[in-house]
């Protein structure tokens, strides 16, 4: 006969194999709603799976904050991280989940252009998902840029991402940019205190030494000088192939000394197509002829983003 203490120890284990079969259950659970459920969910499977098959090495950024998201590490400036910034966003475990499941069903393959880099939050999501062949990020503010190389050692991606500590627009040379106080507010600007170097998108695909055949995504995120990184590259313009994610923000636009309107007769003449990436639900697709009707959220919100390319 089993004496009491023994009665007990069986009951405990017999417990602890419950949980543990519970547990299983329940990870099950989860990875069959990601699988089947939100973009968000399946790319955040996705991405925790590539992460983890890389190899990780420690940070080298030095005194900046670490922190990890969806099994990507990921070390950004200190800023004052308002609510809605870029750094307190991360904190908090976002992502551009949305945008990246939209225009993953459209280019994968090739060469990816990242402008406006900042820390890599697009371009090593993309890296670590196989996406595209080699990516050359570029990123002007020299702490975020830090960072950006501090990231990309971290998650194993030395020789997939190529970054560049450059600002991309029409001037060839240097350029002004103004510090902001949170790590994705940084932009050109003539009264900016920090004097950083500059080339255009076809001077720059030149001294890299990249073929513009081969590039098939361009992601710009340049506050406001979107438009002119565009006007920048004629020549890959001209080629037709790429796709471009662009923002469209009439604030900073003005700024920078464009104009939507002037925009929108840019995208009319060299592409064909455009799709508004505003959360995964929303997927309207239209002739570029037909613009302003992607544009009229511009009403009530302060930016939009679009997706750009040429269906022949």
């Amino acid at each position: 006969m089993l004496s009491k203490q023994e009665r007990e120890e069986r009951r405990q284990k017999r417990d602890a194999d419950i949980d543990a079969k519970l547990d299983e259950l329940r990870a099950q659970i989860r990875r069959l709603t990601a699988l089947h459920g939100r973009p968000h969910d399946r790319l955040e499977l996705l991405l925790r799976a590539a992460a983890s098959k890389r190899g990780r090495r420690v940070p080298v950024a030095q005194g900046m904050p670490a922190i990890e998201v969806a099994g990507v590490t990921f070390t950004f400036p200190d800023d004052l991280g308002d609510a809605g910034s870029l750094s307190a966003r991360l904190r908090d475990g976002w992502l551009p989940y949305d945008d990246l499941a939209i225009v993953r069903q459209f280019v994968v393959g090739g060469v990816m252009l990242d402008i406006g880099a900042n820390i890599g939050t697009t371009s090593i999501p993309r890296a670590l998902l196989g996406d595209f062949q080699r990516i050359y990020a570029a990123e002007p503010n020299s702490d975020n840029f830090r960072a950006l190389r501090s990231n990309i050692d971290a998650n194993g991606l030395d020789g997939v991402i190529h970054a560049d500590e450059v600002a991309i627009s029409i001037t060839s040379g240097t350029v002004r940019m103004r510090r902001a106080s949170s790590i994705g507010g940084h932009r050109i600007d003539p009264n900016g205190t920090d004097q950083v170097r500059c080339l255009p998108v076809d001077a720059w695909l030149d001294g890299l030494g990249v073929d513009d055949n081969d590039v098939a995504f361009v992601k710009v995120d340049a506050q406001g000088w979107d438009f002119d990184v565009m006007l920048s590259a004629p020549t890959l313009i001209a080629q037709r192939r790429a796709f471009w994610q662009i923002e469209v923000h009439p604030g900073l636009m003005s700024a920078a000394g464009r104009t939507v309107d002037e925009l929108v007769a840019f995208l009319k003449t060299n592409f064909t197509h455009a799709v508004e990436l505003a959360g995964y639900a929303r997927r309207p697709l239209s002739s570029t002829q037909g613009l302003e009707l992607l544009l009229e959220p511009l009403s009530r919100r302060p930016f939009v983003n679009l997706l750009l390319f040429n269906a022949s």
